[in-house]
C-alpha cells in the first residue's frame, strides 16, 4: 500500500474531498488544544461539506489549517497544559526510579558486592527527571515542529537524548565517591517494588477513549495505529496506552539482560 495513503488514512476516511495534509494539520491542532474528538469531527465535517459543495480547496476557503482551528474557539475539555501533562507522567517517573535501582542492584548483585551509592547515581536520576520536565514543558512546540519538519524534530530530539546520556555517564565516571553502601538484595527488592508500584499506578489512571467521530457515522477507530508519530493519538488509544506503560518494564528487562551478558563475557 502506498505510504501517503497509509499516512493520511484517517483524513481520507473522514474528509475525502479535502486536502489530506490540511485535514491532518487541522486535526492535530485541535487535539493539541484539548478539543473533544466529537467536536473535532463536527468541525472537520463542516469544512468537508463546504469543499464538496463548492469545489474549493480547504486552504483557499479557510486559510491555514492551524490558524483556522485556533480561531474556531471550540470548547476545550482536556487540560493539555505542561502542569497537567507532568501530572500524567508521574507514574512513568516512579517506574524510572525502579528501573535505575534494579539495574544498579543487579550489576553489583552478580559479583556479590553491595551497592555503593555515589553522587553520580543521584545525578543520573535527577538528570532523567529534569529531561522529562523539559520535554513536557516544550512538548507542544516540539509536536508542532514535528508536524512541519519531522527530520529536524527527530534530530533535535536525538541531540537532547544524547546530551542527557552523556551527562549521566560523565556523572557516574567522575563523581564516584561512595556516599553509603546498601546490600544489593535490598536494592533489587526496592527497585522491583517501586517499578511495580509505578506500573500499577499507570494502570489505575483513566485511559481516555475520545475518538474523532463524524456526524455522518465515520470515526477514527484506528487512530494511534495508522497515524504514526502522533503522541496525542497514541495516548488516546487503549493499545497505545498499554504500549507506553510496557516500555519501561520491557526496557528494564533488556537492561538487565545486557548487564548479565556483559558480566558473563567480562574477565573475572
Amino acid at each position: 500500500m502506498n505510504r501517503a495513503i497509509d499516512q493520511f488514512h484517517i483524513e481520507r476516511s473522514l474528509a475525502p474531498h479535502m486536502d489530506a495534509a490540511w485535514a491532518e494539520t487541522f486535526i492535530l491542532e485541535l487535539r493539541l488544544l484539548g478539543v473533544r474528538g466529537s467536536h473535532i469531527g463536527a468541525a472537520l465535517s463542516e469544512v468537508e461539506s463546504h469543499c464538496a459543495e463548492s469545489g474549493e480547496g480547504a486552504q483557499e476557503a479557510f486559510g491555514g489549517a492551524a490558524e483556522y482551528a485556533r480561531n474556531l474557539g471550540l470548547r476545550v475539555v482536556e487540560d493539555v497544559s505542561p502542569g497537567a501533562l507532568l501530572h500524567s507522567v508521574r507514574p512513568i517517573m516512579v517506574q524510572i526510579v525502579g528501573m535505575f535501582l534494579l539495574n544498579w542492584g543487579f550489576e553489583v548483585w552478580l559479583p556479590g558486592r553491595p551497592l555503593g551509592i555515589t553522587a553520580g547515581h543521584l545525578i543520573n536520576i535527577a538528570t532523567c527527571f529534569l529531561g522529562i520536565v523539559v520535554a513536557v514543558r516544550f512538548l507542544d512546540p516540539v509536536r508542532r515542529r514535528a508536524n512541519r519538519a519531522p527530520i529536524r524534530a527527530w534530530a533535535a530530539l536525538s541531540l537532547f537524548v544524547m546530551a542527557g546520556t552523556a551527562t549521566s555517564v560523565a556523572a557516574l565516571m567522575l563523581m564516584d565517591e561512595v556516599i553509603w553502601h546498601v546490600p544489593a538484595g535490598w536494592v533489587l527488592a526496592t527497585g522491583a517494588a517501586v517499578l511495580a508500584a509505578g506500573l500499577g499506578w499507570a494502570f489505575t489512571m483513566p485511559s481516555p477513549d475520545d475518538l474523532i467521530t463524524s456526524p455522518f457515522g465515520k470515526s477514527d477507530s484506528s487512530i494511534g495505529i495508522n497515524e504514526s508519530g502522533r503522541l496525542t493519538g497514541l495516548l488516546q488509544s487503549h493499545s497505545g496506552a498499554l504500549a507506553l506503560m510496557a516500555m519501561i518494564p520491557v526496557g528494564t528487562v533488556f537492561l538487565l539482560a545486557m548487564t548479565f551478558v556483559l558480566y558473563l563475557i567480562s574477565p573475572k
